[in-house]
Order: C-alpha cells, then sequence, then structure tokens
C-alpha cells in the first residue's frame, strides 16, 4: 500500500481510492480509543520524548499522522487506528516527531494496510452530506452572515443539523463540533417557527469559536473554555438574551421539535 510523506516527513497521508459497495456495507469502522489506551500512550509519549506533546485522536479521512514542532505545546495529530498499535509502533512514532530518526517506522505502514477498508468506510459515512436547510432555518446561510460579521470570515467549518432524536430525551445538547472533521451540528429542536433566529445564532456563534479556537492543552489540562473562548463567544450582542430565552423555555425544547411528514 503507498502512503504519501509531506514535505519534511511531518505528514502521513492515506490516499482513499473508491472502494467497493458491498465491502463498505461490510464494514463496521473503527471504534474511538478508550480513555486508557489515551492514558498508556501519553505515558509512553511522556517517557519518550523530550519535551511534551498535545496529542489529538482523529478519524481523518486521509492524513494517519501529522505533527507540528512549531507550536507551543507541539501537536501530534494521531488517526484512532493507532490506539490498537503495539508498544514498539507508539516508540517508532515519537522517535520520529522528535527528529531522533528518519521517516516512519515500517510497521506504521503495515497497520494502515490491515485497517485500510476499515478507514475508507469510516471516511465515507463521516463525510456523508449534511443537511443545513431545516424547516424555519437555513444554517449555511446564518453561518455565513456570522462568519462575516465577527470571523472575518476564517471559519471554514461544515454545517448542518443533527439527525432527529427517535425517542424523547431527558437532555439536549443543542449543539456539536468534530474539531476532528471541522464540522459543526445543531439540534433540529431549534429549527422551530417558536425558537428566535438570535437564538440559534448564538448557538451557532459557539460551535464557530470552537471551531476557531479549537480544544488546548495548558500546562497538561484540556482547555475548551477558556478566557480567550469566552470574551470572543461574548461578542455576539444577543448572547445573554438568547440564555435567558433558552432558560425560559426549556419545556419547549425538551418536548422537541416537530417530527417531519413524509411526501410522496
Amino acid at each position: 500500500m503507498a502512503t504519501r510523506r509531506a514535505a519534511a516527513d511531518s505528514q502521513l497521508a492515506l490516499p482513499l481510492p473508491r472502494r467497493r459497495k458491498a465491502a463498505a456495507r461490510a464494514d463496521a469502522g473503527l471504534p474511538e480509543p478508550t480513555l486508557e489506551q489515551k492514558r498508556h500512550f501519553q505515558r509512553i509519549l511522556d517517557r519518550e520524548a523530550q519535551r511534551p506533546w498535545r496529542v489529538i485522536w482523529t478519524n481523518n479521512r486521509s492524513t494517519m499522522i501529522s505533527y507540528r514542532r512549531d507550536r507551543q505545546p507541539p501537536v501530534l495529530r494521531l488517526h484512532r487506528l493507532f490506539a490498537v498499535a503495539p508498544e514498539s509502533v507508539w516508540v517508532g512514532i515519537v522517535h520520529t516527531i522528535e527528529g531522533r530518526r528518519r521517516g516512519w517506522p515500517a510497521a506504521v505502514d503495515r497497520l494502515i494496510a490491515a485497517h485500510i477498508d476499515r478507514i475508507r468506510a469510516a471516511a465515507e459515512r463521516r463525510h456523508a452530506p449534511l443537511r443545513p436547510q431545516g424547516a424555519v432555518y437555513d444554517l449555511t446561510a446564518l453561518l455565513a452572515k456570522l462568519n462575516k460579521a465577527y470571523f472575518q470570515k476564517r471559519i471554514h467549518a461544515r454545517v448542518g443539523w443533527m439527525s432527529a432524536p427517535s425517542r424523547r430525551q431527558v437532555s439536549v445538547k443543542l449543539g456539536s463540533y468534530a474539531e476532528e472533521s471541522d464540522t459543526i451540528r445543531l439540534h433540529p429542536v431549534l429549527d422551530q417557527r417558536q425558537v428566535p433566529a438570535y437564538v440559534v445564532e448564538s448557538v451557532l456563534f459557539h460551535e464557530m469559536v470552537h471551531a476557531l479556537l479549537k480544544t488546548r492543552m495548558v500546562n497538561g489540562r484540556r482547555i475548551a473554555h477558556g478566557r480567550d473562548f469566552k470574551a470572543l463567544e461574548a461578542s455576539y450582542p444577543k448572547l445573554e438574551q438568547a440564555e435567558r430565552w433558552l432558560e425560559q423555555h426549556q419545556a419547549l425544547l425538551m418536548r422537541g421539535a416537530p417530527r417531519r411528514r413524509k411526501t410522496g
């Protein structure tokens, strides 16, 4: 299997040609690394590396490993398939990103080859078309509006509505941002005429701040809502008004968005 190495070997990329439909249907994808797997890798990294690194586990569709030594702290992005790699592979990866060896260990290519079908299947599912146009609100238009007004058009994330829940929920997560695929999703409960546009914009704005700032490691702690995050989020002029509306209309949100009627 041929992999592509970028300049200075700072990236290991995997070309993903079209795959057979039967194989795509049969594949179950790759699981998220467990907390213990992440901690085990971090222990190896701390032992073998000469500096602290921030690790981001991804499910990227083409880049298996990438790293940046010029960041503070340096950043290593690893595809989740490496969570099941032998410790010797982890050590080899650490030595490469630290500059103590040239090129990636041959075992890395073998590991990717063994999982290539699962990687491709996961990529196909993750990049399925999003549904930005709702019954009431068009998220593409709202994102473009906010991006121009507050972010100097620096946000390039994909956006869409989450799938409607199949059962009544005891809590509702109104928005999410997936860093690995740069994707924002909003809960369809917001796609109602009773929900003011500024409320939808406020939730979207929050996720756009995540898309801009990303999650960072500071003194060994994972920071998602730091001071810079809160300061930028506060620049949305109707933030407090939106928060009051959400607090006062929890019953409406918990009832859920109206079901979409089938047409034919």
